[in-house]
């Protein structure tokens, strides 16, 4: 019988290797660490445990590393929200956090392979919002930071849960011309905004991921990856010049509400901070002290979402390009908020 060996420090949990069957699954790899599904050997629960080496601050010096890895899953673990990865502790050996499992991985693994429906479309887009939103909304705001489809996970019903909003402290302690190496590193480059790349001495604000939110709508939009096939300098020149990925595919043939998201998303991306929406703004009601909340972006995106329940919302692709051509778009305009018959969320081809 297995006897478990995890600790308690504060209200994390403290796990080693022994507590978890030999079976370590790799399910995700890239700049930002490995992912590995594993099998509490007590509890028999499945969980994530990802090692992302940029929560490690001195890889030479551990006990620098833990103290930072714990740091940052304590602020991680007390955020509560339907729509944000769960944390359950930290994994002491290998060093890792370790958190809720999501089934369908993430939504940068899904788009390339998977033909989605407009309605989950635009339920990811409206879940991503939620999110954001529940962050923003602390006090002090909580900034992600790194807001991209790899940090955009799904559970097996589709559902989102954003994850990773560890980048304060790093940009804290760097150049900007090392956060900038290794966002290239991590493939973030593309939902830095542009002020990052600039002569800018501003420490980022809520508007930095309002701008990352408007490039991932239109991932989500296109199914398609932003400057696809351009290095490192050519982004940065790009974004710094006010050029944003192409919207030339995008058909009169789309449903009405993808026109209201483009418009949505400009807005998001805009070159100057400023005149990016927030998720939620709070003002004074004239003559009076009483706040009064207003969902800037949650309104708009609240007002095109339709409920997707026993929907076909994706399906296996067997060849590309991911978006489907006009005939298929102005099919699926005509079925916007139609049921179809499915007996499951995703099919194989």
């Amino acid at each position: 019988m297995a006897t478990g060996t995890e600790q308690q420090c504060g209200s994390l949990t403290v796990f080693s290797k022994e507590d978890f069957e030999e079976d370590w699954v790799k399910v995700a790899s890239g700049g930002f660490g490995c992912v590995y599904q594993v099998k509490h050997k007590k509890w028999r629960t499945v969980y994530a445990v990802k090692c992302s080496p940029y929560l490690l601050q001195d890889p030479s010096t551990e006990r620098t590393s833990v103290n930072c890895l714990m740091e940052e899953a304590t602020k991680m673990e007390k955020i509560k929200f339907q729509h944000i990865v769960t944390i359950y502790g930290v994994c002491n050996s290998p060093l890792g956090i370790v958190m809720e499992y999501m089934a369908r991985g993430s939504l940068e693994k899904i788009l390339p392979t998977h033909k989605m429906s407009w309605q989950l479309k635009f339920r990811i887009i409206h879940e991503m919002g939620l999110a954001m939103n529940f962050l923003h909304s602390m006090t002090p705001p909580l900034l992600h930071l790194d807001l991209k489809p790899g940090n955009i996970l799904l559970d097996g019903n589709m559902h989102v849960k954003i994850s990773d909003f560890g980048l304060s402290k790093w940009m804290e302690q760097s150049s900007r011309m090392q956060y900038i190496e290794s966002s290239a590193l991590r493939g973030t480059l593309s939902y830095i905004p542009p002020e990052m790349f600039l002569q800018n001495t501003k420490p980022p604000g809520i508007k930095y991921d309002v701008y990352s939110f408007g490039i991932v709508i239109w991932e989500v939009l296109m199914q398609k990856k932003p400057y696809a096939g351009a290095n490192m300098m050519a982004i940065i020149v790009k974004v710094a010049a006010g050029k944003r990925p192409c919207l030339e595919p995008i058909s009169d043939d789309w449903p009405g509400e993808c026109q209201q998201m483009v418009d949505l998303m400009k807005r998001c991306w805009d070159q100057d901070p400023k005149q990016r929406p927030s998720f939620t703004g709070v003002v004074a009601k004239k003559g009076t002290d009483i706040p009064v909340e207003t969902d800037m972006l949650l309104s708009l995106i609240q007002s095109l979402v339709v409920d997707p329940e026993n929907e076909r919302l994706v399906r296996k692709m067997s060849h590309k390009p991911a978006i489907a051509g006009n005939q298929q778009v102005s099919k699926a305009a005509q079925c916007m908020g139609k049921c179809t018959e499915s007996p499951s969320l995703l099919t194989s081809s």
